[in-house]
């Protein structure tokens, strides 16, 4: 079967900056169909039989504002990438573009970040969600966003091949309530904390860039004015609670198996952001949380053995390769409908244990 060709439309009233984007994309995407255009206008006109995968568009633009030319882009071409450039990234305009962009990148812009979005759109395509449901969570209103902390965060620690713990402190510091919550975490039992840090520099060292990273995303995702839907009677801050529970008995499972600690580290992020798609008011168009958050990772450019555990987490044997995440994600949520959220392994006992290993065919992982 013949790869399908990726396609893309950019829309900016500056044609100078659609040249640059044609030079500088020419190469690296050499296969790809790409319009440019400076209408946002004749760019809906396009968009009735260029089945786009991601459409980039400016924010101010004297004939049609950008934001508004997404929203109208979701509704004819949902299955989209909608990403919009701003010379404003504060967070009342992340708050506003909610409803209509997927990303929001800063302007002037870095090539590398469309780079990605642009790569990020191919795994999306391979995920294994169909076309209506692609189109009805493109038709969503306020997806949450990556906290624009988190990616400021990711950004610096993965351009410095040695971070700085006082330039870390300073990003996380802009966020009050991301900082006291994230010193809170640090000195809970949870990571096993057996003294106080009181700074964000020790919670930097007690946890490594990596969780920390984790948590700043969780903390930003689970605290955003995202609606949850009426009907689940939740609070992002529930949510995060009861994400909290499921990584903290997940931790305790990747342990017992034999994990290394970067295997612990991602089975504790796969149970701190398995309800993500929860975080989503569907107004009763999918009632499959777990394909919101599955997307929503992938979207995100998260791994996709993380992606797929979320994904799958109800049904592991659906998965085509089962994997070990996905195993300890469905095992730890049947632990805590046990109601035994509060105990250690030891007092769950081996049987318990056995019977969910059973349950979720996944022997193999935790048989000597």
């Amino acid at each position: 079967m013949r790869e399908q060709k990726g396609r893309v439309i950019f829309v900016d009233d500056d044609s100078s900056v659609l040249r640059a984007l044609r030079r500088g994309l020419r190469i690296r995407f050499k296969n790809w169909e790409m319009i440019f255009e400076e209408s946002p206008t004749r760019a809906l006109q396009y968009l009735n039989e260029f089945d786009a995968w991601v459409v980039v568009s400016d924010k101010k633009m004297p004939e049609l504002d950008g934001g508004v030319f997404l929203e109208q882009v979701s509704q004819v071409a949902p299955q989209a990438i909608r990403v919009l450039l701003s010379g404003d990234i504060s967070n009342e305009t992340a708050l506003a573009s909610v409803e209509s962009a997927h990303f929001l990148l800063p302007k002037p812009f870095e090539l590398d970040d469309l780079i990605d979005v642009l790569e990020r759109s191919v795994c999306l395509r391979s995920l294994p969600i169909s076309l209506s449901q692609r189109q009805q969570i493109g038709q969503l209103k306020n997806l949450p966003i990556l906290p624009h902390i988190y990616q400021e965060l990711t950004a610096y620690v993965n351009g410095t091949e040695e971070p700085d713990n006082s330039e870390v402190a300073k990003i996380i510091a802009q966020d009050l309530g991301i900082m006291s919550k994230l010193l809170q975490i640090a000195n809970s039992s949870f990571f096993g904390a057996t003294s106080a840090v009181n700074d964000v520099e020790g919670a930097i060292v007690r946890l490594g860039y990596d969780l920390v990273k984790q948590i700043i995303l969780c903390i930003g995702l689970f605290s955003s004015p995202v609606k949850v839907s009426d009907d689940l009677e939740e609070t992002g801050e529930n949510l995060l609670h009861r994400s909290e529970q499921v990584a903290e008995v997940m931790r305790d499972l990747a342990v017992h198996s034999g994990m290394d600690s970067q295997g612990v580290t991602r089975a504790c992020l796969v149970g701190l952001l398995h309800k993500v798609g929860e975080l989503v008011d569907t107004q009763g168009q999918i009632d499959q949380p777990e394909i919101i958050g599955g997307y929503l990772l992938q979207l995100w450019g998260f791994e996709s053995e993380v992606v797929e555990a979320v994904l799958f987490q109800k049904e592991p044997e659906k998965q085509t390769e089962l994997t070990q995440l996905t195993c300890l994600l469905f095992i730890a949520q049947n632990i805590i409908k046990a109601g035994n959220s509060n105990k250690s392994l030891a007092d769950i006992g081996c049987a318990t244990i056995d019977k969910l290993i059973e349950k979720a065919d996944v022997g193999a992982y935790f048989r000597e």
